[in-house]
């Protein structure tokens, strides 16, 4: 009988440590029911919803779109097949996602706090929306044609001294985010790091060209 009492005790006190070794590595392996990060009573969708309903500053401040071109351009993504919703994220928010990130040249830790969903979702609809846009693209870039635009064979200031010429040609700096070793050939004259872009339009306002990449640095008459 006793030895049976010795056996049991002895058993009871070897499950007791196996208890204690499990929740040991438990604690440093992070295993178990893990805490709510993002727990903000106005959600991502919420967020999406005061901005397209309140003043219309509000979006145009914060996407720098107006509510009216956010909205259009959610249903052309939706229309070509380019975004659609998710379980937990819809077009809308997935758009707005990645226009306030690149409005506001934001962290992946900022756009979290402020959709409230985790890094992983920030940068899988970031580069989601980033793939639509580009596709989007080609519907929107259109090569020139060979006819003499109407605005200079009307004008004899312009023809046939600009016969050829197809828009006008500019070029903006865009903030980039640049690793440290390369950070010296993108800043620009500002000192700001950026993008040298080019682009020219028509007399419609339509593109023609983009040339994007080159560094910061990089002059007008090298772009």
């Amino acid at each position: 009988m006793s030895n049976r009492m010795a056996n049991e005790d002895q058993f009871m006190m070897f499950l007791a440590k196996c208890v204690l070794l499990v929740s040991i590595i438990g604690k440093y392996l992070g295993v178990g029911p893990k805490e709510r990060v993002h727990r903000s009573i106005l959600t991502g969708a919420d967020f999406i919803k005061d901005l397209t309903e309140r003043h219309p500053c509000g979006c145009y401040d914060l996407l720098r779109m107006s509510v009216g071109c956010f909205l259009q351009l959610v249903d052309e993504m939706k229309t070509r097949g380019l975004l659609t919703d998710s379980r937990t994220v819809k077009v809308e928010e997935q758009l707005a996602i990645f226009l306030f990130t690149l409005a506001h040249n934001e962290r992946n830790r900022v756009v979290q706090n402020r959709f409230q969903h985790s890094g992983e979702t920030i940068s899988r609809y970031f580069n989601k929306c980033l793939k639509a846009c580009l596709h989007l693209g080609k519907h929107y870039f259109k090569q020139a044609g060979r006819s003499i635009p109407q605005e200079i064979s009307s004008n004899p200031l312009f023809y046939p001294w600009f016969k050829d010429c197809i828009g006008a040609i500019d070029g903006t700096h865009i903030p980039a985010l640049i690793p440290v070793e390369e950070q010296p050939r993108y800043r620009n004259r500002k000192g700001v790091l950026s993008q040298n872009v080019l682009a020219v339009v028509d007399f419609d306002m339509n593109f023609q060209y983009v040339l994007a990449g080159w560094e910061g640095s990089a002059s007008d008459s090298r772009v």
